[in-house]
């Protein structure tokens, strides 16, 4: 699977995906295409899991997604450095949210997506992790981290085109039920939302669009 794939696939629906402009598919090919095509000798170093302290972590979560989002700015004319810190805020969340949904697996592996400074203040390992022994403040920690993420980067759905903008409000209305699942260690968080579900998410992300309207013509 593309980076460009996996990222899609954290934000929306495979019935979702073609609402995304043309010029931002393109663009993500085209660094996908980069990216494979690049010396590993040349890439620039990016720390591996499990990291050592959260700064760590999140120096490496920055990495993978966020050259997808900046590519999308420049894509819809929103390319100012105020864009690209929420940007950059918003794909780091995406990724480090995709790595709890699988982060049993990657325990079992060696490799999760956690600091060890904070798995040993929370009196937890990466074989007990792995075991499926779930400890709830160190998920609760992890999760919050991409929720304080998402809160960075949520203004920039509404800097962004009508359809970008919508499709980034259902995104993050979709993240943040995910969270509030994986808070109260739900099993569902781990599932893909149901068609009826992501039209409820829809017309959310709609009225979350249209209100300001509202707001602004009700109080000049």
């Amino acid at each position: 699977m593309s980076d460009a794939t996996a990222f899609l696939n954290s934000l929306l629906p495979n019935p979702l995906q073609p609402w995304i402009p043309g010029a931002i598919r393109h663009a993500w090919q085209a660094l996908d295409a980069e990216r494979a095509a690049a010396p590993a000798a040349t890439a620039d170093p990016t720390p591996t899991p499990p990291f050592a302290d959260v700064a760590t972590l999140l120096i490496a979560a920055r990495a993978p997604w966020t050259p997808y989002a900046l590519r999308a700015l420049a894509c819809l004319g929103c390319d100012d450095e105020l864009a690209r810190g929420q940007a950059t805020a918003l794909a780091s969340a995406a990724w480090l949210l995709a790595q709890l949904t699988e982060l049993q697996s990657d325990c079992r592996h060696g490799i999760p997506w956690l600091a060890l400074d904070e798995i040993a203040r929370h009196r937890s390992s990466i074989a007990a992790l792995g075991s499926g022994l779930v400890n709830p403040a160190l998920m609760q920690a992890n999760v919050d981290r991409a929720r304080r993420l998402l809160r960075a980067g949520s203004p920039l759905a509404r800097r962004l085109p009508a359809r970008a903008g919508f499709l980034l409000r259902l995104a993050l209305l979709a993240a943040d039920e995910r969270i509030l699942r994986l808070r109260a260690l739900d099993p569902s968080a781990l599932q893909p939302f149901a068609a009826r579900h992501w039209l409820r998410l829809g017309a959310q992300a709609l009225w979350h669009g249209i209100r300001p309207q509202r707001e602004t013509r009700t109080h000049p």
